[in-house]
């Protein structure tokens, strides 16, 4: 059985915007460089664990509509569910 995982990913431009409609802020990185190379060192472990990694570039305009069509607050778990579906 394969093991994939999907990971949330978010373009540069749209680093300002994400972390301005993030409501766990506190448990976000600064800068989207200091993210990017977080979300990289996981995917090296994630890969090296034997998953299929796969990055979904996440639209922040989407994510908001998700989270208030379904009543939820913009945090990382609802983040992660959005990108697995």
């Amino acid at each position: 059985m394969e093991k994939a995982v999907n990971l949330a990913s978010y373009r540069k431009e749209d680093w300002k915007r994400f972390t301005e409609s993030a409501e766990d802020m506190e448990k976000l990185h600064n800068t989207w460089d200091e993210w990017r190379k977080s979300l990289t060192d996981l995917k090296v472990r994630l890969e090296i664990q034997g998953f299929t990694v796969m990055e979904v570039i996440v639209e922040i305009d989407d994510l908001i509509e998700y989270c208030r069509k379904n009543g939820k607050k913009n945090i990382g778990e609802t983040r992660s569910y959005y990108v697995s579906k």
